[in-house]
C-alpha cells in the first residue's frame, strides 16, 4: 500500500474509502478530491474526550461536497433479507463493483487488529463475483482488517444478519470510462482556499489530548482499548495533513508549506507508534510522549500559519 492510500485509509471513513478504491482502480487521481481535508485539532480533541466510544469514528470533512463531476455512477438497490443480496450480486456487471454494509466482527477471513466491539458497522468493497454450482464467492478488497481475495459469499451474507433497516442496501459503482475527465483546477483551488480561510486550528487543544491519556480505564474501559483509540486518532491527524500536502503537489505547488506539513506528519506518526508500542507492551507512555505532542503542536501551528500566509491571506 503506497503512502497516499494509507493516509486516505486513515483519514476517510470506510464507505468513502470504498469510493476511492473504485476510482483508483481506474487511475483517477484521488488527491484531486482532497481540497477540504483540513481538520481543526480542537474539534478532533473534543470528539476524543466526549464521544464515549472505543472504536475510532469521526465524520471527516472530505468527500462531502457535490462530486457530480467525478466519473463514478452510483446505483442503490434496497433489500429485505440478506439472501436477496446474493441474487443481486449475481446480476452485477463485470464493469461494476458493489458496496455492502456488514457487521465487522462477523467477518471470518482475517484476524482483526486491536479491539472489536459487537455490531460494528463496516463497508465492504466487492469487485468480482464467482458462481460455480454451490461455490459462490465474492472477491473483496478490505482494509480493516487488510485482506484482498476470494471469500465465501454465504459467510458475507451471514455477516449482514439483523442489519438495521437504514443500512439494508447495496451500492453498485461503475466508472464512466466514456465520460470526458475534465478537471476544473481553478474551481478546486478556490474551494481549497475557501476551506483554509474558514478553518481554525486551536493547537492548545493538544494539551487536552495529553490530559485525556491519564484516565485510561475510566474513558475507554481498558488500557489496550485506550491505546488502540489514541493510535487511530493520530493516524487520522497524520492523514489529514498528508492529504493537504498531496493536493498542493497535485496543483503544482512546492515550497516551505509542504515541508512543514511533512514535518507534522512525521511527528504525528511517531506519536501513533508510541501508542502502538504501549498497546503491545502494556506500559503507559511517559513524559517523552508529551514532549513529542508539544513538538507536533508546534509543527502543526507552523504548517497552518504557512497555509494561511502563502495561500489564503
Amino acid at each position: 500500500m503506497d503512502k497516499q492510500f494509507q493516509c486516505e485509509a486513515w483519514y476517510f471513513e470506510c464507505r468513502k474509502i470504498n469510493y476511492l478504491m473504485e476510482l483508483k482502480r481506474h487511475g483517477f487521481p484521488t488527491e484531486s478530491l482532497c481540497y477540504n481535508v483540513h481538520e481543526d485539532i480542537k474539534d478532533v480533541m473534543e470528539h476524543v474526550a466526549t464521544v464515549g466510544e472505543t472504536i475510532w469514528t469521526y465524520d471527516s470533512k472530505g468527500l462531502t461536497d457535490d462530486l457530480s463531476w467525478v466519473p463514478l455512477d452510483i446505483q442503490t438497490t434496497y433489500y429485505g433479507q440478506p439472501e436477496e443480496v446474493l441474487a443481486s450480486l449475481l446480476e452485477m456487471k463485470e464493469s461494476q463493483s458493489a458496496l455492502l454494509w456488514v457487521y465487522r466482527e462477523n467477518l471470518d477471513y482475517a484476524v482483526h487488529e486491536g479491539t472489536l466491539e459487537p455490531n460494528t458497522l463496516h463497508s465492504l468493497y466487492v469487485n468480482k463475483v464467482k458462481h460455480n454450482y454451490e461455490n459462490f464467492q465474492f472477491h473483496i478488497h478490505d482494509l480493516f482488517p487488510e485482506y484482498i481475495g476470494w471469500v465465501d459469499a454465504h459467510k458475507v451474507r451471514d455477516s449482514m444478519e439483523d442489519m438495521a433497516d437504514e443500512n439494508r442496501y447495496i451500492q453498485f459503482l461503475e466508472y464512466q470510462k466514456d465520460k470526458p475527465l475534465i478537471f476544473d483546477r481553478e474551481h478546486l483551488w478556490q474551494a481549497f482556499l475557501e476551506d483554509i480561510r474558514r478553518s481554525n486550528n486551536h493547537t492548545d487543544a493538544y494539551e487536552r489530548f495529553w490530559n485525556n491519556t491519564i484516565d485510561w480505564n475510566e474513558l475507554y474501559g481498558s488500557f489496550m482499548k485506550a491505546c488502540d483509540y489514541h493510535s487511530d486518532t493520530w493516524s487520522f491527524l497524520a492523514g489529514s495533513r498528508y492529504l493537504i500536502k498531496r493536493f498542493l503537489e497535485w496543483m503544482g505547488h512546492g515550497g516551505k508549506t509542504l515541508d512543514y506539513l511533512e514535518n507534522y506528519v512525521h511527528k504525528a506518526l511517531l506519536i501513533r507508534n508510541v501508542y502502538l508500542k504501549a498497546m503491545m507492551t502494556g506500559k503507559e507512555p511517559n513524559e517523552s510522549a508529551w514532549r513529542l505532542m508539544k513538538e507536533a503542536a508546534e509543527a502543526d501551528e507552523q504548517a497552518f500559519a504557512s497555509l494561511k500566509e502563502s495561500f489564503a491571506a
